[in-house]
């Protein structure tokens, strides 16, 4: 059964002292920082709740950049397991208190007056994304330079609080901040994160001091490596390549010093590749990998029990990719399998992969080789599967729309009909009375001719 969890407001209608710190320091320093690199920012907000806290750092940020918006790529991932908060959320209403936070931007510069409180402007309504995320099982944004979580993780297992707290921690960029409820913040002890101010809950991810025991080459070394490396590069493309299918015994020394640089080159260029490659044998045995490839499988285990691609891989869909594989073996074709997910509940990251399998070629004595190029398509898929929420609730609009329209349409109908009748009894109201009135007339008429009458007989019968 699935642990339910009270979220709780950590900013801005409680939290002013968070609201100042992103506002003064934590949002200018993303700024400066995505300036001098792609002007991307990339914010999320999970359990956003009625989404007070997307709009409040959209203000922020428009109010920050100014006339410089235009040239940012901003998107503001609002999300929560509550599909009754974010119809809420995604009515875009607001009272004049929640505007008292920004009353130092003039916050009419941001908002428009309705008849009900006051909306976001279209323009900066554009740049957050409502979505329906469930943090236990669903996958996770990456690549982010914030992220805001509300719920707390108190009443939570031991597993899941890891599990969140990982999800989180692969989310950010190097760099990126994290705003982290008050009472949660022991559970960030394990993780490496550096607290911005003493008593605000922001958290600034750090790389660990194990990572750094790990890399013991100085920079200089790595300058000296790069340098190395870029003219390897430049003498691979001065150098032409031996022709013909010669074997290498009669190449000269110079042919050799060239081939083996190209040998070198193409590992070097192998395992700094951005995308993710494993050779496998026709076993599914791993013979080789990158470093890309480490990351994103997370990470491959090299011993000498267990080196298949099954076994080394958790979460991975053993007959989806055993019968691409197959396939690729007995055909000689390529497969690609658009996503393929590491399934959290089987041991997986959670990552979803594009796989693209390849036959090697190789000499006809030996056995066959595969290649699997991979990529990941985490936030592609949850883009994906937002806009196919957002799809399906606008379709769900429409029809209630096209209900209303219907319904009033009838009403009209009937509206019209009880006119017309009432017309007609209007009319025949005026008739009734009318023949009414002259009834009562030719009343009074024979009253008056009856007394008439009777004053005549008084008088015949006084005289006789």
């Amino acid at each position: 059964m699935e642990e339910e969890v009270k979220t709780t407001s950590v900013f801005p209608l409680v939290d002013r002292e968070t609201f100042k710190a992103l506002k003064e320091e934590i949002l200018p320093q993303l700024i400066s920082r995505a300036s001098r690199q792609d002007h991307v920012l990339r914010l999320w907000i999970a359990q956003c709740a009625t989404g007070e806290d997307a709009v409040a750092l959209c203000v922020l940020l428009a109010d920050l950049l100014g006339k410089e918006r235009s040239r940012w790529r901003i998107k503001i991932f609002a999300t929560d397991s509550q599909e009754t908060t974010l119809a809420l959320a995604r009515r875009n209403t607001y009272t004049s208190a929640f505007l008292e936070y920004f009353r130092d931007l003039d916050p009419l510069r941001f908002f428009e007056q309705t008849e009900h409180g006051y909306q976001l402007s279209p323009l900066l309504k554009n740049l957050i994304f409502f979505g329906k995320h469930n943090f236990w099982h669903d996958l996770c944004f990456v690549r982010l330079d914030l992220l805001l979580y509300r719920q707390s993780l108190l009443k939570a297992s031991v597993s899941r609080q890891q599990h969140v707290l990982e999800q989180m921690s692969r989310s950010l960029k190097p760099g990126g901040y994290l705003v982290f409820p008050r009472a949660d913040a022991p559970l960030l002890a394990g993780f490496p994160y550096q607290q911005m101010g003493e008593g605000v809950p922001i958290y600034q991810q750090v790389k660990p001091e194990a990572a750094d025991q790990v890399s013991s080459t100085p920079p200089v070394q790595k300058l000296e490596r790069k340098e190395s490396l870029i003219e390897t590069m430049q003498d691979l493309l001065s150098i032409p390549f031996p022709q013909g299918t010669k074997s290498l015994e009669p190449l000269s020394c110079e042919d050799r010093s060239a081939l083996s640089s190209v040998r070198s080159s193409l590992d070097v260029v192998f395992h700094l590749a951005p995308t993710g490659i494993v050779i496998i044998d026709h076993r599914y045995q791993i013979l080789t990998s990158n470093r890309t490839a480490d990351k994103l499988l997370t990470p491959l285990i090299h011993d000498e029990k267990h080196k298949d691609l099954f076994h080394v891989v958790p979460g991975l869909p053993y007959t989806q990719v055993r019968t691409a594989l197959d396939q690729v073996l007995r055909e000689g074709t390529s497969q690609t399998l658009p996503e393929v997910e590491l399934t959290v509940s089987e041991g997986g990251n959670g990552r979803v992969l594009s796989f693209t399998i390849s036959l090697m070629p190789t000499q006809i004595e030996k056995p066959p080789q595969v290649v699997l190029y991979i990529c990941d398509t985490t936030e592609l898929t949850v883009l994906k599967k937002i806009q196919s929420q957002q799809t399906a609730l606008l379709q769900e609009q429409q029809l209630a729309i096209s209900h209303l329209a219907q319904k009033y349409s009838s009403l009209q109908s009937a509206h019209e009909r009880l006119s017309e009748i009432s017309a007609v009894l209007l009319a025949e109201y005026q008739r009734i009375d009318a023949l009414l009135k002259a009834t009562q007339e030719a009343r009074e008429q024979a009253e008056q001719q009856i007394e008439q009458l009777l004053e005549e007989i008084r008088v015949l019968g006084e005289e006789q």
